[in-house]
């Protein structure tokens, strides 16, 4: 039953991404007529920034709950857990991903990438329905302790440097541009704006700071198109481009600001800085700033002809330059241009891809939390003497099927009850795990065990255990991996 619930959960969620990317897909290419009037963002379902704050906030939560040490760890372990998830997925859509970019468009491409953000994004639904894991690797407290030192430090130094380079070119933009005043060139950057129905405020710049058109700002009211200054170019119409390669410029720039896609390099870039440690991020980080790029040549020359897509490369190589800072850049280095050329002059038949993101995201979450982390490897006998915990053996309450009656079962005679409940085999769940254990129902289980203490109880049902302290109102959870109830009732027979 609990399976079905879950499947439920992730079955709608699923067809939650997929009408959000087709909303987005739809209103990128004008299918739809409900855009609002003001414009909209079109990114898929929120910005994937949002994940940055909902990890702090569980790390001020779990501190401000359980204490600096207990809290600390428990987000440590809690962030092993998104690191698990990142790893494993970007392992498998990595080597994927070429023939994925054959039959698919660019834009979910994109969206594929950034999948593992969604899961995130309810922790209270996702928790309830993850389940017990089957598996958890353990790591020793203080070697955990350690880590966490040695992995903060990397991170504030990495995201730290990121963020002093973009402010450092930020205020080299900002002294060294000015703002486009040419009625003509206002005039093609209107009908641009009003074609792709973005209407927010974006100030159009010229820096010479700037070796290629890019886009920079998080907000609306601090978004900025800045072109290169070209002005001792020679042409037919405005700072070294025509007529038509602003029309391209606008269009590319103001698609990635549509889908706050300098959001989405800031989210990459926390990223690799969080995960400095894993080559597989910061493979798959590239790999995706590439498909914003592709995806957005995809919107623009979807309606062009053979001339204009040629034109267009043409535009893209003249405009070669890597980005800097918290930026998205036209164009880009000579290894990534190579693909989009092939992709802009000889465009293969692509589907959308909405079923695939969706397949991908459902199959996502059903396989969150079957692999845990621990920092203890216990006993059930050392968990008792460590808590000055002393059951009462001599009376237990056994559950013996799901509907019985609970029935009083005597085992005050049983050394052998004793003796198996103590050598019982438990792996600690941390606390932000904790919250998974509300709603478990393991329809394996064929009953359960409750022994009482002087100032609480423990229960034991399929793999948990609980622990709960009438004195602070705290519950300790542990999977038990040796647990059987026939056993345990055989015992009583004896």
């Amino acid at each position: 039953m609990m399976f079905l619930v879950r499947l439920f959960f992730d079955l709608v969620m699923g067809g939650l991404i997929a009408y959000c990317f087709r909303r987005s897909w739809n209103w990128e290419h004008g299918i739809d007529d409900d855009r609002p009037e003001k414009g909209r963002q079109t990114f898929v379902f929120t910005e994937p920034t949002l994940l940055i704050t909902i990890l702090l906030t569980v790390f001020v939560m779990t501190v401000l709950v359980y204490g600096k040490e207990e809290g600390f760890l428990s987000f440590m372990y809690f962030m092993l857990s998104v690191l698990l998830v990142f790893t494993l997925y970007f392992a498998v859509l990595l080597p994927l991903m070429p023939l994925i970019r054959k039959v698919v468009s660019a834009r979910a491409c994109s969206v594929l990438w950034i999948v593992p953000v969604f899961i995130f994004y309810n922790l209270y639904l996702l928790f309830a329905n993850a389940g017990l894991p089957l598996y958890n690797i353990y790591i020793p407290k203080k070697t955990a302790v350690i880590l966490s030192i040695v992995w903060f430090t990397g991170f504030v130094l990495f995201f730290g440097y990121s963020i002093i380079t973009h402010l450092i070119f930020k205020h080299k933009v900002k002294d060294s541009s000015y703002e486009v005043k040419n009625m003509d060139v206002d005039r093609i950057w209107n009908e641009v704006r009003e074609k792709q129905n973005y209407n927010f405020p974006v100030k159009l710049m010229i820096s010479s700071e700037v070796k290629s058109p890019l886009s920079m700002g998080t907000t609306k009211k601090s978004r900025k198109l800045i072109l290169p200054d070209n002005h001792d170019a020679d042409t037919s119409f405005f700072n070294g481009y025509s007529e038509e390669e602003l029309r391209m410029i606008f269009s590319h720039e103001l698609h990635h600001l549509q889908r706050s896609d300098v959001d989405t390099k800031i989210f990459f870039t926390f990223l690799k800085a969080i995960f400095w440690f894993n080559p597989l991020v910061w493979i798959a980080s590239e790999k995706a700033i590439e498909d914003l790029e592709l995806s957005c040549d995809e919107i623009v020359v979807c309606d062009m002809n053979d001339h204009e897509k040629k034109r267009y490369a043409d535009l893209l190589l003249s405009e070669a330059s890597n980005g800097t800072g918290f930026t998205t850049c036209l164009s880009a280095s000579a290894g990534v241009l190579r693909y989009r050329m092939k992709n802009l002059l000889k465009p293969p038949v692509k589907r959308k891809g909405t079923v695939l993101v969706a397949l991908v995201f459902t199959l996502c979450l059903l396989s969150y939390g079957f692999i845990g982390f621990t920092f203890e490897k216990c006993t059930f006998k050392d968990v008792m003497e460590k808590e000055l915990i002393y059951p009462d053996y001599n009376s237990c309450y056994v559950n013996h099927e799901i509907d019985s009656v609970i029935e009083r079962v005597d085992l005050s005679n049983s050394a052998e009850f004793v003796e198996y409940i103590e050598n019982l085999q438990l792996e600690k769940l941390t606390l932000v795990t904790n919250a998974r254990t509300g709603s478990i129902i393991e329809p394996s289980y064929s009953g359960f065990l409750y022994l009482g203490f002087n100032t609480g109880f423990i229960n034991i049902q399929g793999r948990l255990l609980e622990i709960y302290n009438y004195g602070n109102s705290r519950h300790e959870y542990y999977m038990v991996k040796n647990w059987d109830m026939e056993k345990l009732l055989s015992f009583e027979a004896s």
